[in-house]
């Protein structure tokens, strides 16, 4: 994943401009993985003062030309999800409220970019976006991506599925992101 954000990024480990080098960096990599954001950072970074950047990816299926259809099986299975996580109060929805909650906390300067994760090849003209449309359907479906969202809030109670039933369904919803035909992305 650290590949696909620095990919999605043009290269850059942060949006923010750092600004004061009188400070001693303090950077918190909250829930990332292996680090390897973190130990890029800890290399390039020179004393500067603190800012918070959030990266989240929301999971819902976009289509903006009509070629995935209503009834698809990632369309069931992000509705799955979303309901399962909701149900036990940790909510994989993107919370569009987010930069008001921010603000209320006392957070300035708040700025929101969104990137596309193209989900198969057929975004992958050039640019970042080729880069983008390998390793992020690389993550879901060759890395247990969607095996790694799905197992636990679809077999918790109350959902319950046996767990035979989430992997099949996992099956299924990786032949729609690699359906070339579907132009499908979820965004950053």
């Amino acid at each position: 994943m650290h590949a696909l954000f620095l990919g999605a990024r043009a290269n850059k480990l942060h949006e923010h401009p750092i600004i004061s080098p009188d400070e001693a960096p303090r950077v918190l990599d909250l829930g990332c993985g292996t680090g390897m954001w973190c130990l890029d950072m800890a290399s390039h970074l020179k004393p500067r003062t603190g800012r918070f950047e959030q990266v989240e990816v929301d999971l819902e299926p976009r289509c903006d030309d009509g070629t995935l259809p209503e009834d698809a099986t990632i369309n069931r299975w992000y509705d799955a999800l979303k309901s399962a996580t909701q149900i036990a109060g940790r909510p994989i929805a993107y919370n569009t409220a987010t930069p008001q909650m921010l603000a209320a906390q006392g957070f300035t300067d708040i700025q929101e970019k969104v990137i596309r994760l193209p989900l198969s090849y057929w975004r992958g003209s050039g640019g970042p976006q080729r880069e983008i449309a390998y390793f992020y359907p690389l993550a879901l479906v060759d890395e247990a991506g969607l095996e790694a969202y799905s197992l636990g809030p679809l077999t918790r109670a109350p959902v319950s599925w046996p767990v035979e039933d989430v992997m099949r369904y996992c099956e299924e919803t990786k032949r729609d992101i690699q359906n070339k035909n579907y132009h499908v992305y979820h965004v950053m």
